[in-house]
């Protein structure tokens, strides 16, 4: 019954203890760096130890109000909300993922466009030129005619 109960806590609990002074039960939990958490009105959470890769926290009462099955809560909540924002963060990262890789290739189609046009545009003037070069008239008339079928 007791493993079941304290089953959600199982990859984070380290201890459950009973404040012989206080008659309060306390859970001590390990949990990633980078997790939040917040204490309440009735529920107190204290870091014992923090390393880089993560923090020893104490979970207790408050007052008598709470007992240790709230404590127990109270851990299982830490872990749900944690996962649900690293789940969250996974998709975020995933569709920013996307969305760059879009906008990389929508980036490389335009540059192969602005460069089809860039060769394009050059070609037609060089042709237009040749042809009216090739026509014979003066260097005037050329630039003249170069002139209007660009413009």
């Amino acid at each position: 019954m007791i493993n079941t109960i304290l089953k959600p806590l199982d990859e984070f609990l380290l201890s459950v203890e009973r404040d012989t002074d206080t008659g309060f039960y306390f859970i001590t939990m390990g949990i990633p760096a980078n997790w939040v958490y917040k204490s309440t009105n009735i529920i107190e959470c204290e870091v014992l130890h923090e390393t880089d890769g993560g923090s020893l926290v104490k979970i207790y009462p408050l007052n008598e109000s709470a007992v240790i099955d709230d404590l127990i809560e109270f851990g299982r909540i830490i872990i749900e909300t944690n996962e649900r924002i690293a789940k969250m963060q996974e998709e975020f990262d995933n569709k920013m993922k996307e969305m760059k890789e879009q906008l990389i290739e929508q980036q490389k189609l335009f540059m192969d466009e602005l460069d089809e046009m860039k060769d394009k545009s050059f070609h037609e003037i060089e042709e237009k030129v040749s042809k009216v070069g090739e026509a014979g008239d003066d260097e005037n008339e050329v630039k003249t005619k170069i002139y209007n079928n660009i413009v």
